[in-house]
C-alpha cells in the first residue's frame, strides 16, 4: 500500500511541474482534469519516453 500511495504523490508533484511550466511560459492552453489524471498515473511512461529521446539525440551526429 505504501509503493501506491508514493506513487500518486510522485504524480502530482509531475502534475504541478508540468502546470507550473505551462503557466510560466504562458502558452495560453491549460490541462482538462483527464489529461491531470492520466499525466498523474501515466508519469514513468512519460519520464522514460523522455529519457530514451534525450539519448538518442545527443548521440547523433552533428548536421553540417
Amino acid at each position: 500500500m505504501g509503493f501506491v500511495i508514493t506513487y500518486l504523490i510522485l504524480g502530482l508533484i509531475i502534475v504541478f511541474i508540468f502546470e507550473g511550466m505551462v503557466r510560466i511560459f504562458q502558452t495560453g492552453e491549460e490541462f482538462s482534469n483527464m489529461e491531470r489524471l492520466l499525466i498523474s498515473i501515466l508519469w514513468p511512461l512519460s519520464i522514460m519516453i523522455f529519457v530514451i529521446s534525450f539519448i538518442n539525440e545527443s548521440f547523433k551526429p552533428p548536421k553540417w
